[in-house]
């Protein structure tokens, strides 16, 4: 009886502390439990862990959550003498953290073998949801890595999976990634509706967070729709949503579209305050692809405002290591609206931009780029460019 009551008021704290976002009352729950836990069940004391680990996760305390999960796995070694199921299981939930973790500060390979090794140890476990779970955040990985094909291939088989188990809520986080890859190869209409399924989804069954970052996504497609001030809109509602949450990442990913929104609005001081701003955040520091992605939008907002030479530092610089391919074209483009606001022809450069998004299944970018090299210098203002290189003309 004790030791299921102690599970059981395990499992409260990580529903209640974790899923909620209700992050200081989970972590001040879990470090009193911690502390009293003695020679009490292991994998009770490897649940809590996991907890913890997520809640640091949340809060990008990024090496207390690596440390959190490795005391999982190593946890998991000893229950794997009695309990080879729940032994599996901790494995999973371990590789997935270190996955994340990994997958933040941009070691791709590190993250994809985690999530390989979160696939197989739910296999063992005989846990499909965490089993098809798990292949959603590969896909995620592959996807930030570059490999397009084998990123769609795994959230296919997701998707399929957890259709025919009736997982609600990771059938929301993949209709989130298929939206995404649908938005990075051009195809607008089927992001927005998958996004906008997952978001229904993710809304009725009261995943505060998912439903925030469902949206946040909309709000970029809608940005590349043409409907700005609608997308505007849009992540203004996330951000003041989402700041009871203490996902401390999530909000600087969507001040980010907050700041690009404002660039494509043309308010080009708002936007540089925002950016600014979220380049201070807990996290950003250590997340190349975030900085990368701050670095681009600031160097439009630069352009727009007709600072040149501010501009063309940031588009020139090189993109912080490990940002990903995406972050690279991305400020390919910012270069081609300099060439274009310098008044030169930019139609070889936006070729070699767009071949390159092609050769990388980045579709959208490699349109954006052919549609800025048609461009004629004398017929464009400087503060038109950041819109005619992201608002998708068809």
């Amino acid at each position: 009886f004790f030791f299921s009551s102690r599970r059981r008021h395990t499992r409260y704290i990580s529903v209640t502390g974790v899923q909620t976002c209700a992050l200081p009352i989970s972590m001040e729950l879990l470090q009193e439990v911690q502390a009293v836990q003695t020679d009490g069940s292991l994998i009770v004391q490897a649940e809590l862990f996991a907890t913890m680990a997520r809640a640091q996760l949340m809060t990008t305390q990024l090496a207390e959550a690596d440390q959190s999960a490795r005391k999982v796995l190593r946890l998991a070694r000893e229950i794997e003498r009695f309990a080879p199921l729940p032994a599996a299981e901790s494995r999973c939930s371990a590789h997935s953290i270190l996955g994340v973790t990994a997958r933040i500060q941009r070691a791709y390979g590190d993250s994809i073998d985690h999530w390989g090794r979160a696939i197989e140890a739910a296999r063992r476990a005989q846990k499909l949801d965490m089993e098809y779970r798990s292949m959603v955040n590969l896909a995620g990985a592959l996807y930030e890595h570059g490999d397009l094909p084998r990123s769609l291939a795994a959230c296919r088989e997701a998707l399929t999976g957890l259709k025919i188990i009736g997982d609600a809520y990771g059938m929301g986080r993949v209709l989130n990634m298929l939206g995404l890859l649908h938005h990075v190869q051009g195809e607008l209409v089927e992001a927005l509706d998958a996004v906008e399924q997952a978001s229904e989804l993710k809304a009725l069954i009261g995943d505060v967070q998912g439903h925030a970052n469902s949206e946040a996504q909309r709000a970029i497609i809608l940005l590349n729709m043409g409907r700005i001030e609608e997308g505007f809109q849009t992540i203004c509602e996330v951000i003041d949503v989402s700041k009871g949450t203490g996902e401390q990442r999530a909000q600087a990913i969507y001040m980010d579209t907050r700041g690009l929104a404002e660039v494509l609005l043309e308010r080009p001081a708002e936007a540089l305050s925002t950016l600014q701003h979220a380049l201070t955040l807990p996290g950003v520091a250590q997340d190349n692809r975030l900085r990368g992605n701050l670095e681009n939008h600031m160097a439009q907002a630069y352009l727009e405002m007709g600072d040149l030479p501010k501009a063309s530092a940031l588009a020139m610089a090189e993109v912080p290591e490990g940002a990903g391919p995406e972050v690279e074209i991305e400020r390919a483009l910012v270069q081609i609206m300099l060439t274009l606001a310098g008044g030169e022809q930019a139609g070889p450069l936006a070729s070699r931009v767009a071949a390159r998004a092609q050769e990388a299944g980045f579709l959208l970018l490699s349109k954006l780029a052919r549609q800025l090299g048609s461009i004629a210098p004398a017929s464009v203002q400087a503060a038109e460019l950041p819109q005619r290189g992201w608002v998708l003309v068809n």
